[in-house]
């Protein structure tokens, strides 16, 4: 019975979500980029029914039991982004692969009372990111073991961000870009077409992936990982958007057809529009992969 009763009381102990999880402000500056006043983002279709679930992987908490005592790493923001990026490129590249928090709550200098909401979406944009696997984080640390890096490796890190980021370079040399979005349900409704979004509830950023009726559907960085609040209740948004720089096409056969064909994955639909047009600048951004892909299955049409 006392066992039971220590598990009883330490289970108690155990917040669902502090009040403050890692968000300082979520105050925009006057150069930032706002839909509908001065954003230069094309706003795209990549996504038509807005549903980023399938995409978004990531669950890993931004807190843990560090001897005996609840530490909270405060690093929401980069929990948030780092949910964004790799559900992207999952969607662009059919890939899986975690990114980095520790690396965005360090470069963008994180404290202990959190960290600004266009902090870590800048240190992607200019500096790219780091994969989990490449520099895996704590799963035990305090907040100060968790914030350490080793100068020796910082300049290999470095490199390695843009190396991984590469493929998304646009042509201002930036590495995906975001903007500031209106609120309401009828906002997030359009722009998730086009990335998940970067949500504000009171005191913590979350990932939102999905807005059915007046509800946000959201990733969160504590436990049970999916989440709903009203879109009424969303207090801040921004759209962080990656692409690729070039797009691979592909060679493919049907198994039992000599013709041979080439596959043009659509990036939006508005792509898929100039398709239907004269308008041939769409085949700038794709390149080429002349390897032919052979399909087990038989030709249907």
């Amino acid at each position: 019975m006392k066992f039971l009763e220590w598990l009883k009381n330490l289970f108690k102990t155990i917040p669902l979500r502090p009040e403050n999880s890692g968000l300082l402000s979520d105050e925009l500056r006057p150069t930032d980029w706002i839909v509908g006043v001065n954003s230069q983002i094309i706003f795209k279709n990549r996504l038509s029914d807005g549903d980023w679930s399938k995409y978004i992987f990531d669950k890993r908490p931004q807190w843990c039991w560090y001897l005996g005592k609840y530490v909270d790493w405060m690093i929401c923001t980069c929990c948030s982004l780092a949910s964004k990026i790799s559900g992207q490129i999952y969607f662009l590249t059919g890939k899986q692969r975690l990114i980095s928090r520790k690396w965005f709550a360090i470069t963008s200098g994180n404290t202990k009372q959190g960290n600004l909401v266009y902090k870590p979406m800048d240190v992607a944009r200019k500096l790219g990111w780091i994969y989990e696997d490449q520099w895996p984080e704590p799963k035990i640390a305090s907040w100060e073991q968790y914030h350490t890096i080793d100068p020796a490796t910082d300049a290999r890190l470095l490199k390695l961000a843009a190396e991984n980021a590469a493929p998304y370079r646009n042509e201002l040399g930036e590495y995906g870009r975001y903007e500031f979005l209106p609120l309401g349900d009828k906002s997030f409704d359009q722009h998730l077409q086009h990335a998940p979004l970067s949500l504000v509830i009171p005191g913590h950023s979350i990932c939102g992936f999905h807005s059915p009726s007046d509800l946000v559907e959201y990733r969160d960085s504590y436990d049970p990982w999916d989440k709903q609040e009203k879109s009424v209740n969303i207090t801040f948004a921004a759209k962080f958007i990656i692409e690729l720089s070039k797009i691979q096409a592909k060679v493919f056969k049907f198994n039992n057809s000599p013709e041979l064909l080439v596959g043009f994955p659509m990036d939006a639909m508005q792509t898929l529009d100039k398709v239907k047009t004269d308008d041939r600048t769409w085949l700038d951004k794709y390149y080429l992969n002349e390897n032919i892909l052979i399909l087990p299955t038989k030709k249907p049409f």
